[in-house]
């Protein structure tokens, strides 16, 4: 959760204080602030205002501050349905980093030991496209693998945060059949409308 945090704001520093303040304790906040400044290797301070330019002096315009491509929303907002799933199952769930016994590893979103869970969040807004549905679908794979090879009967979720999002994932096509017949539930949490308009703006950003 807190790394996910780290991560969106080195992605967009301008959303510093917003992200940090996405965490539910001060003492996660401080740990993300402590990770945020080790990664970055200054203080995470709030920009200066600009002072005025004299009348002589050349002023560079400033570059788009987020580019067409940045994520850092979609991450920022996986964090938050990972902690609502985590309070709605009763279980903590955490980003995790798995060393296979193959020898291979994977990053997982959301993982609990005990009880054993393995979730995977996304965050998108509105109906996925065919490369975007066959995502999830590698993400449903993904759980497949990691449950058989680690042996520990996980719970098997994936995670939305839009109805429309997740219905080609629980209606009648083939894989919503294919996904009911393996075990992987699908969950959907529901974000603020604020955090489902960054979100909408985000999708714009990255598809127009």
């Amino acid at each position: 959760m807190v790394s996910h945090v780290a991560r969106a704001v080195l992605g967009d520093p301008e959303k510093a204080d917003a992200l940090v303040a996405t965490l539910p304790s001060e003492a996660l906040r401080a740990k993300a602030r402590a990770m945020i400044v080790k990664r970055r290797g200054k203080t995470l301070a709030r920009p200066e205002s600009p002072q005025p330019a004299s009348s002589n002096e050349v002023v560079a315009e400033p570059l788009p501050g987020v580019p067409a491509g940045d994520s850092s929303v979609q991450r920022a907002a996986e964090t938050m349905m990972l902690d609502t799933l985590a309070q709605l199952l009763g279980v903590p769930l955490v980003s995790e980093r798995i060393y296979l016994p193959d020898g291979s590893r994977v990053e997982i979103d959301g993982f609990s030991a005990q009880p054993p869970v393995l979730v995977e969040a996304w965050a998108h807004q509105g109906p996925p496209k065919a490369a975007q549905r066959n995502k999830v679908l590698g993400d449903a794979l993904k759980l497949l693998h990691v449950s058989a090879m680690l042996d520990g009967g996980h719970r098997r979720i994936l995670c939305f945060s839009d109805s429309a999002a997740a219905w080609p994932f629980t209606g009648r096509s083939w894989y919503a059949g294919a996904l009911r017949a393996l075990g992987i539930e699908v969950h959907v949490v529901h974000l603020p409308d604020a955090w489902r308009q960054r979100i909408l703006d985000a999708q714009h950003r990255q598809y127009r």
